[in-house]
Order: C-alpha cells, then structure tokens, then sequence
C-alpha cells in the first residue's frame, strides 16, 4: 500500500488576529498538532496551498462588491507590490500571508465593461438624468430601449402555466382581488414606474418568499396562480451575447446582465414601461436573489389586472410558516479607501 505523504503545515488559524480571518481558516484548515509558526496546538493548521485558498477566499470573494458589477479590488499575486493597505486589525495577518512563497495581492485594473462603463449605461444613465430634471425621456430613448429588447428571446407562457405570489398579513387571506395587481399610480415598482399595474410573481416558492421579503413575523400567505390564456412574454435573462459581431462594449446582453443584479430600478423600469408599450403581455426576469442561491430563479411580471382580466385565476391558497433560515457567507476585509488613499495603516 502506498503511503500518504503528509502535506506540511505553515501556519494555524491561531497565527491570525482579525476574528474574520481566524474564523475562515478554521473553516479551510484542520486539526494538525503544534503549529510551526505561533507554536500553537490548538489551531487549526494550513498547508501552503489552503493559505493560497485563504487569501482568494478572505481577501478577493470577501472584498466584492455587491453592487451592480461584483468587482474585487484586488487579484492574486506575489507578495504586495501595490503596497496595498487595511486596517491595524489586518495588517500583520496580510503581512503573514504574504511572506508565504508566491503568495500576495495585486490591485485589480478591471475591462471597463465590468464597471458599467458600456454604450447601454451611458445611454439609460442619461436617460434617467434627463427624466430626472425634464420629467421626460429623450427623444433618443425608443430607439435605445428597442436595441435592448430586440436582443431578448420572445415566447408564449402556455395557458396552465403555475406560479406563485405572496401577500404579507393580509386582511382577507382569502380574497382573489387582493393578489392582483396593485392599482396603477399606487408606487413604482421593478418594472414600473407606477404608470401601469404590474402583477409580480415567482416560479418557485423560495424565491417568492425571498422577493417578498418575508420575515419570521409575518403571516405569509401564498397564492398558486395558473394561467388561463396564452401569453406572450419577454425574458430580459436570455440576451445572449455574440461573439464576433459585438464588444462587451456595445453589448446589450452584458448590459442587461448587469442591470438584472442593479438594486436600483430606474434602468428596468425604462426597460419594462417600453414593452408594456410594445404590447407584450408578460415579462420574465432574474430573480435579484439567483446571486446568492443554488441556481438561476425566474420571477414573472404580468402587466394590468390579470386576475380582474381572467388572464390568470388562483389554483389553490396556502400558509406559508418558515421553519429554517441558514445563511452561508464569506468574511472579508473592508476596504479602506483613506488608507488606500494615504498608505496608512491603521
């Protein structure tokens, strides 16, 4: 039988001092003895490698912004060449690290595209701008919208199709008209600016409950939807992008990949107002949740009043009671634009 050959140990989740960082190599790591380092026998030991994991870990995913574009500031690299800086909590935990063979940090100097710097968001930012100071769009606003909308696939959700929609502590849980569309004018919404009633649902139950912003507290009751009618809809997540005849640049598929993860609604609301226009009955969309979940999830948003309309009926009505919330998550520093600004390090 051939033997294992132990893999050697560098340091221990005891040689860190930020809590976030012991926390992520204990995680990484496992039980090895005295450690080499600190002289530790109670940490948890990481070879070469698992500290290689610990800095992408801790220092990149732990450092991405959750904004529209998801970008870390930083990359790997050897040592620290850019004389990146964090606070006095981190700076001798990076500094271990760092003194590891090939191990270190890089700033990033992302493609522009990945920071929203594309033809699309110049153009919805000035649109947004001038509606902002006008009340209107631009004139140049159809033509712009259309590009984006051209690119998405068009398809008839079938007449039986299911969906699902929640309302919170409801008066009447039982009560048809209070799971349709809210009355249009009431407040804007992802898709509206509150000019035409929109009926928003999910395709699974968890996403409706995370888009519904569920919490422990409230009494959550949950409508099965069934389509009545065939209806004609847009998925604003299949843009997809071509090769050869476009630059991430002048893509509307990268643009409209970013827009869905945006938690600001002025660009979909433009997007979703002009195919109300079109006449499209249904609009398909990411989930803003599919970021954080095991796979991409659907929402759907029906324009007008569909229960009122018969273009949908209720199947059936159910409570829902929440028995389980688990979060995964990643530590990570926070990003200290003064001291990056003044090589400080505290």
């Amino acid at each position: 039988m051939r033997k294992t050959i132990p893999v050697p140990i560098v340091c221990c989740s005891d040689c860190f001092n930020n809590e976030g960082l012991r926390l992520e190599a204990i995680r990484l790591g496992g039980r090895q003895g005295k450690c080499p380092r600190c002289g530790s026998e109670t940490g948890n030991g990481l070879s070469e490698d698992q500290c290689g994991e610990l800095l992408h870990r801790f220092f990149i995913e732990g450092s991405r912004s959750i904004a529209c574009f998801g970008i870390s500031p930083y990359m790997s690299g050897a040592g620290n060449p850019h004389r990146i800086q964090f606070d006095s909590t981190l700076h001798n935990d990076f500094q271990t690290l760092t003194k590891i063979d090939s191990l270190g940090l890089r700033l990033r100097a992302p493609k522009t595209y990945l920071v929203g710097d594309t033809e699309h968001w110049d153009a919805f930012q000035g649109m947004v701008e001038h509606k902002a100071k006008t009340g209107e769009l631009p004139e140049n606003a159809i033509g712009i919208v259309d590009k984006v909308l051209e690119r998405c696939r068009k398809f008839i959700l079938p007449k039986g199709t299911r969906f699902y929609r929640i309302r919170k502590n409801p008066r009447s849980s039982t009560d048809p008209a209070s799971y349709d569309s809210l009355p249009a004018h009431h407040r804007s919404s992802r898709l509206s600016q509150g000019i035409n009633p929109i009926m928003y649902g999910a395709f699974d139950v968890e996403t409706c409950v995370h888009e519904s912003r569920c919490r422990i507290d409230d009494e959550i009751c949950i409508a099965t939807m069934e389509t009545l009618i065939d209806l004609n809809t847009i998925d604003l997540g299949d843009a997809p992008y071509r090769a050869g005849e476009e630059t991430p640049w002048t893509s509307p598929s990268i643009f409209l990949s970013q827009v869905m993860r945006s938690p600001r609604h002025d660009e979909c609301q433009i997007i979703g107002e002009r195919a109300f226009q079109h006449g499209i009955s249904a609009v398909q969309f990411p989930s803003f949740f599919s970021q954080i979940l095991d796979q991409e999830h659907a929402n759907i948003a029906i324009f007008g009043h569909p229960l009122a309309e018969r273009k949908v009926k209720i199947h059936s009505y159910n409570r829902v009671k929440l028995e389980r919330v688990r979060y995964e998550y990643i530590l990570g520093p926070i990003f200290d634009n003064a001291a990056e600004a003044t090589g400080s390090d505290t």
